[in-house]
């Protein structure tokens, strides 16, 4: 999501070049560990599925493929323009910069919903999960939201009026509507998408206990429980991390009215999806933190 804050206080060169710094010294320093750790947990899904493909874990790999791009942005495009205080790829640059962070978020955002829809097959008709969600199916989907995306970043624009920008004096991303605009409008499908997601979670998650309070103590049983809710846990944590970046522009940065605040604070929670993909990933899949660990071992 982009920024649309606005600030009343004006900086001085001096001033404003030190705050340039500290925000690009502190996106260097938040975003290149998280490229590093997000970059080996697609390596490591991409070896599993070279003998273990399923869909679930096609769809996160798609996730944080889209995430990464997102924090490669920042690492090689914010960051210098904040350093230097200027859109060093010119104007046309900035455009493309802003309305890529608007297609990356919208692409994980597209996949999470398929992941969501996944889960809720899988928990209440399971009889029909092969067939909705077959390996091959679940790979033509994943390429769907890159397509998708594009066509639903390209209507907001058309709708509205409005660019994506970065603004390299504020150090945000943000949207730029030269005759005032107005974005709801395609904002808000998106965060009444996002709640319809999270009902459609809190009912699975009432089916998931009552199921698991009928499994009886075998030690089989017990096991495909817990590794259901394992899953559905991860799937739960990525719509989580999109959501909290949404909620936060609309009841965070607003307030955010001091430039070095809201440059920081912007880089942290557009970054909610990318980190929150990455840590749920590494929490709750033990595949994946096995083979992140295999690629530390000596030959």
């Amino acid at each position: 999501m982009s920024n649309n804050t606005t600030f009343n206080k004006t900086f001085d060169d001096s001033e404003l070049k030190t705050y340039g710094r500290t925000v690009a010294i502190f996106t260097w320093i938040y975003c290149i560990p998280g490229a590093v750790v997000l970059l080996l947990a697609i390596r490591a899904n991409l070896q599993i599925m070279k003998t273990e493909a399923m869909p679930f874990r096609v769809l996160v790999t798609n996730t944080m493929a889209a995430d990464f791009t997102l924090l490669i942005l920042f690492i090689f495009y914010a960051a210098p323009c904040d350093l230097l205080l200027t859109e060093v790829y010119g104007h046309t640059g900035s455009i493309l910069a802003g309305t890529y962070q608007a297609y990356a978020f919208i692409t994980s955002m597209f996949t999470s919903f398929v992941i969501s829809s996944n889960r809720f097959v899988a928990i209440f008709f399971p009889q029909s999960l092969d067939r909705y969600f077959s390996l091959k199916r679940t790979y033509v989907i994943a390429a769907m939201t890159w397509l998708a995306a594009v066509f639903y970043a390209l209507f907001d624009v058309y709708m509205t009026g409005c660019d994506y920008i970065y603004d390299e004096r504020k150090f945000i991303f943000s949207i730029y509507c030269p005759d005032q605009g107005d974005h709801f409008f395609v904002t808000s499908k998106a965060i009444l998408g996002l709640y319809g997601i999270g009902f459609m979670y809190g009912l699975a998650l009432i089916k998931l206990k009552r199921d698991n309070a009928k499994i009886s103590s075998e030690e089989i049983a017990q096991n495909m429980a817990k590794r259901r809710m394992r899953v559905f846990w991860q799937a739960f944590g990525i719509w989580a991390s999109i959501l909290a970046n949404v909620l936060a522009y609309h009841f965070i940065s607003p307030y955010m009215t001091h430039v070095l605040l809201n440059g920081i604070v912007s880089v942290v929670l557009i970054l909610c999806p990318p980190y929150g993909t990455c840590l749920i990933v590494l929490i709750f899949d033990g595949k994946t933190r096995k083979h992140i660990a295999s690629f530390s071992d000596v030959q």
